[in-house]
């Protein structure tokens, strides 16, 4: 024998935040979109990087925003990194990437002219892990010590603030940096 189960029924309270284009169920994803723009934690203190300089990494999937936040940041003064910029010049003939990327992946990777041919590589590593794992092994810390040149030429030029836009910060390992990693989510049409 179960005993009778007693209902109560709670009234909820109308939420004061709700904004006209939140949902109206009760749910988490409202308190997430409320918290955008919302400093949850403070910044990490970063005693390696230079006292009166403050740097901000700037990530999101591809067509995320990135850019656009990153020129809106650079039109208030911010020093701005683009480590796809940083990327390609690492991997150009002469570059401090170009020789091993050559010696990993061959000379038939290269456009008559000696320079990488993209779509060679990129065919190459996109879809196996292993071969990515060796292109980002020696990308990755290339792309970083070159950041941190800019930072330094940041610096030299009087920038108090510095962004780092890239889409793979976290992966590379490089939110130590930074002082706080800022992932852009911006619609298309906005």
């Amino acid at each position: 024998d179960l005993e009778e189960l007693t209902l109560y029924q709670i009234q909820l309270l109308k939420d004061l935040n709700h904004k006209e284009n939140e949902e109206d169920k009760v749910s988490s994803s409202s308190f997430r979109q409320q918290m955008l723009g919302n400093l949850l934690r403070p910044p990490h203190k970063r005693p390696e990087l230079p006292p009166g300089f403050y740097v901000i990494g700037l990530t999101g999937i591809s067509g995320s925003g990135k850019s656009s936040v990153a020129q809106r940041l650079k039109g208030l003064g911010a020093y701005v990194i683009d480590s796809d910029h940083l990327g390609h010049r690492a991997y150009a003939p002469g570059g401090p990437a170009y020789q091993p990327v050559v010696e990993a992946f061959g000379t038939d990777i290269l456009h008559k002219d000696g320079i990488i041919n993209r779509k060679v590589l990129g065919s190459r590593v996109f879809g196996n892990k292993k071969q990515l794992k060796i292109l980002t092994d020696i990308m990755w810390p290339v792309i970083a010590k070159l950041a941190r040149e800019e930072m330094e030429q940041a610096m030299a030029e009087g920038k108090h603030v510095c962004v780092i836009d890239a889409a793979m910060l976290l992966e590379a390992g490089w939110q130590n940096m930074v002082h706080e990693v800022w992932t852009v989510v911006i619609p298309e049409t906005e």
